[in-house]
């Protein structure tokens, strides 16, 4: 407790976010978008294959009734590697496997 006989507040004041604005004319505004990638090992939302791609769209809504629609599209990659052995290694079913223990990605 401080001298006065008041605790520090405990409250915390969060900032809101400014949904409306107006923009002058020709000015620009600048927003940034983050694409929040699903973990890799989530095989529903994220499919064992080289290229994916997710879209979306961000919508913009004017004063006088004018709407503008931004397309988003998100690319998510995956490596693909081509090894070259010295020799065949079959496992049980008869296909090439290679085992590399752990591996840091």
């Amino acid at each position: 407790m401080s001298k006065s006989g008041k605790g520090a507040s405990s409250k915390i004041v969060v900032p809101k976010v400014e949904t409306m604005f107006c923009l002058q004319p020709l000015k620009i505004v600048e927003i940034h978008v983050k694409f929040k990638a699903p973990l890799p090992s989530d095989s529903a939302a994220w499919p064992m294959t080289i290229f994916n791609e997710c879209n979306g769209e961000l919508i913009a809504y004017f004063a006088n009734g004018d709407q503008q629609k931004l397309f988003l599209d998100g690319v998510l990659l995956r490596p693909k590697l081509k090894i070259v052995t010295d020799f065949p290694s079959k496992n049980d079913y008869a296909m090439d496997e290679l085992d590399f223990g752990k591996v840091n990605t």
